[in-house]
């Protein structure tokens, strides 16, 4: 049996479809985490940019913060 879909409104043109299969529907989300793949309705690659984006941030921030220590660590040895 295959899925049935039925237009439910149209209005400024955007579509609205109700996608059920047998007796349940299936809800419409914006976003999904798949295998570590963020997927949103458009296919755009925003929230998983932003994701890697916010790690590389975390990331840069500790070697700042690393690289001072160290720095301090270094300047004492060689004293």
């Amino acid at each position: 049996m295959g899925p049935d879909k039925k237009i439910l409104n149209i209005e400024e043109e955007q579509l609205f479809l109700i996608i059920s299969i047998g007796n349940e529907t299936i809800k419409k989300i914006s976003k999904c985490k798949t295998l570590g793949v963020i997927i949103d309705d458009k296919l755009l690659w925003k929230d998983r940019i932003n994701e890697i984006s916010a790690k590389v941030s975390k990331g840069l921030g500790l070697m700042r913060r690393i690289k001072t220590f160290c720095n301090s660590i270094r300047n004492a040895i060689h004293i």
